[in-house]
């Protein structure tokens, strides 16, 4: 649930070495996002101006309200992430298995109106035995950069999506289990990380607080955790870190912990990594479009410029970024779902979490619809929203309002990529959730 810009900012500077490098990684991405996608210009209202923000991304719940112009232009540069070629992709292959998505689809008037004065890209609510709703944004808006093939990134979203791959690791007998103490990959000796339980890590409950800060990246160096790789940070923020005692330890979300859970899994399999990603999406979750997971390729300075280094997989260089597709999405959660229910390895896996949810702290603030309401956190999923204490649900939450919430005892889905945090999180999200049906609720909501 990170409640700051993804600090990308560190991107825009590199060593001399470096820079011809990027202008023709540039180039490239650049032709390849005018092949597939229209300028901002074009349908956009006559007039309108693009305003830029401070850092990569729209605030997330700036005023007044981001303009269709300025929803264009963030969306184009998140967009143009998934071609650059200066960063690292783990791309997975559709199989040519996916399997066609029931549908029993309703119109929503207050759901279309919605979509035409916000900045969501797709809404998707799965119900019992079939989609819904199922809205996309209109050409006018951004449909007509935004499709259902359109890999849209997942923001912390993420984080969950590495849980669920820690759950099949441990299927699959890499891990023994979330009570491993991790206490076996030299990388991390020296460490605060270093003989903590896996279970700890996943819960964002390793004592990390005085090293590691979510909005402002490393403490005192200010080194954002998802461009720099895990061994950099063990050799000088994290050397001979200790970790605040078990007794006082409180949830402390941060990025950092999940990359180093994800790091720990990849080496785990031996850094086999893209056969296990092709296993798990393409056998597992059956995506219709190719799916990405992000990794660093090169070393960065201390101000955060890109060298020319490449930095070994052995180094720690994945992150949590993922990208798919809209209905690719919703077939994670489904496969969720069915893991679940299906009381296979990965579903226990699932309902361990559970089990050992911890307290986090919870915001009651009615103007964003409550959207951080949950004070439970499961593993890297969050629960016990507002209204939803009382029911096995997990949720995934990420920077400007992308979201994934699955309820297992109702068999209910949401799926939202979006742009920025304008839509209405309450009646869309949690009422959706709560009854299965959309409805206004009156009032202000955002």
């Amino acid at each position: 649930m990170v409640r700051i810009a993804v600090k990308m900012v560190e991107m825009k500077s590199m060593s001399n070495k470096s820079f011809c490098a990027f202008l023709v990684s540039l180039a490239i991405s650049s032709i390849m996002l005018l092949s597939s996608t229209p300028l901002v210009a074009g349908t956009t209202n006559a007039g309108e101006k693009v305003t830029t923000y401070r850092g990569w991304s729209i605030p997330q719940y700036v005023k007044p309200d981001p303009n269709l112009a300025t929803l264009r232009h963030y969306f184009l540069k998140d967009y143009e992430l998934v071609n650059d070629t200066s960063l690292g992709h783990y791309h997975i292959e559709p199989a040519g298995n996916s399997e066609r998505l029931k549908t029993k689809t309703e119109k929503n008037e207050y759901l279309s109106q919605q979509m035409n004065q916000s900045g969501l890209l797709s809404y998707i609510l799965y119900d019992g035995d079939g989609i819904k709703y199922d809205e996309i944004s209109p050409k006018n808006r951004l449909g007509d950069l935004y499709t259902s093939k359109t890999q849209y990134l997942s923001n912390s979203v993420g984080k969950s999506f590495v849980s669920y791959l820690v759950g099949h690791a441990i299927c699959e007998g890499h891990i023994s289990g979330i009570d491993k103490v991790v206490d076996d990959w030299p990388l991390i000796e020296g460490t605060l990380y270093h003989g903590q339980t896996l279970i700890d890590l996943l819960n964002m409950n390793a004592g990390d607080a005085k090293y590691v800060d979510d909005a402002d990246g490393m403490v005192g160096s200010g080194r954002w955790y998802n461009t720099h790789n895990i061994k950099t940070f063990a050799e000088t923020e994290l050397a001979n870190s200790k970790p605040i005692p078990k007794k006082s330890r409180k949830h402390h979300y941060n990025g950092l912990a999940t990359n180093v859970v994800l790091n720990y899994a990849i080496h785990k399999m031996d850094y086999e990594i893209q056969p296990f990603l092709n296993s798990v999406f393409q056998d597992k979750v059956k995506i219709q479009h190719q799916a990405t997971m992000r990794y660093n390729i090169f070393a960065r300075d201390n101000d955060g410029r890109m060298t020319s280094i490449k930095v070994p997989i052995e180094h720690g260089t994945a992150i949590y970024t993922f990208y798919l597709s809209r209905y690719d999405y919703l077939r994670v959660a489904l496969a969720m779902l069915n893991d679940w229910q299906a009381d296979n390895c990965v579903g226990k896996y699932l309902k361990s979490l559970v089990k050992r949810k911890i307290p986090q702290k919870r915001f009651m603030e009615k103007e964003k619809g409550y959207r951080f309401s949950a004070k439970s956190y499961a593993g890297q999923f969050h629960m016990d929203y507002l209204g939803l204490e009382d029911r096995n649900i997990l949720s995934m939450d990420g920077y400007g309002g992308q979201h994934l919430m699955i309820d297992f005892d109702e068999s209910r889905i949401i799926a939202i990529s979006t742009v920025h945090t304008n839509y209405d999180y309450r009646s869309l999200v949690l009422d959706a959730m709560k009854t299965g049906i959309i409805k206004e609720r009156k009032g202000n909501w955002n």
